[in-house]
């Protein structure tokens, strides 16, 4: 099934990176829209 997981912006970017790591181990990182 779907999985939604928030995380903290500063563990975002970068090399050692949340997104980064999460994609080389084959996960699918997609956008979700932001309105406040």
């Amino acid at each position: 099934g779907d999985i939604f997981v928030a995380v903290g912006a500063a563990h975002l970017p970068g090399d050692r990176g949340v997104l980064n790591l999460l994609e080389s181990k084959g996960f699918r990182i997609t956008p979700l829209p932001f309105s406040p």
